[in-house]
């Protein structure tokens, strides 16, 4: 009887023991990484005006991800400062007078709105080799237009008596999209900075600008010389952002 007393309490302090032990041995780092990015943009509209040409823009966002050691997925959320719009690389002014005269070429007209928004999404990360880290994102936005540069194209738009080019009277200043992204970080000092660069697509479920149709507009038509109508205008913004910045830890460790 003694034995087996003496076997059972040796076998319960063991499995204590190694149960301590690895216990112990667990440790979880739980917090959230915020930072700075920025970087160049290329804008595009999608509907907009003859050509749908493109331009190329700013932007800059101040950033919050949640962090746990124990999870390779993350909450984001964003604010910053996002230029959208769209160019067209040629486009030719006639006039109302009888007489023919030589048409004006603007140089690459741009069409700039410039945006705040607000974003939150999640984050899936992929651990590529021990030092690099790739991810995937997806991200539901949300924007306000503070300024646009079309005030710019308003001599035109009167001395044609109709907006030819893009009017601020037709801008919508609310906005909502979605953004994927895809990205990847690098330690810069260990537990403390990493760096990272990211690719995001940005996609607008609303307008950015609408003009309705102008019947009679009675303006002549840039291209043809003929009068005409002006048309229904839809534009959603479609911008590709490359981005650059750096990840800054707020975590603390714990031992289950």
């Amino acid at each position: 009887m003694k034995m087996i007393r003496y076997s059972t309490l040796f076998l319960f302090f063991a499995f204590a023991c190694m149960f301590t032990n690895t216990h112990a041995q667990k440790t979880i780092t739980q917090g959230y990484v915020w930072g700075v990015k920025g970087g160049p943009s290329y804008l595009t509209q999608k509907g907009h005006y003859r050509t749908g040409g493109s331009a190329y823009g700013w932007h800059g966002d101040l950033f919050y991800d949640s962090y746990s050691s124990e999870s390779s997925n993350s909450v984001y959320f964003q604010l910053g400062y996002h230029q959208r719009g769209a160019g067209l690389s040629r486009y030719y002014l006639g006039n109302l007078h009888n007489i023919q005269l030589p048409r004006l070429r603007l140089d690459n007209p741009r069409f700039l709105y410039h945006n705040v928004a607000l974003e939150a999404g999640v984050k899936k990360r992929y651990k590529v080799t021990e030092a690099l880290k790739a991810y995937f994102g997806i991200g539901l936005r949300g924007e306000y237009t503070l300024k646009t540069n079309l005030q710019k194209y308003a001599a035109i738009n009167e001395e044609y008596k109709a907006p030819i080019y893009p009017a601020e009277n037709f801008v919508r200043h609310y906005q909502y999209g979605i953004t994927m992204s895809v990205g990847a970080e690098f330690p810069l000092a260990e537990g403390l900075y990493e760096g990272f660069g990211e690719l995001r697509l940005c996609q607008d479920l609303s307008t950015q600008y609408y003009q309705p149709p102008i019947p009679g507009a009675g303006y002549r038509d840039p291209y043809t010389g003929e009068q005409r109508d002006l048309n229904e205008i839809s534009a959603r913004n479609f911008t590709v952002e490359l981005s650059f910045g750096l990840r800054i830890f707020r975590v603390y460790e714990y031992e289950l």
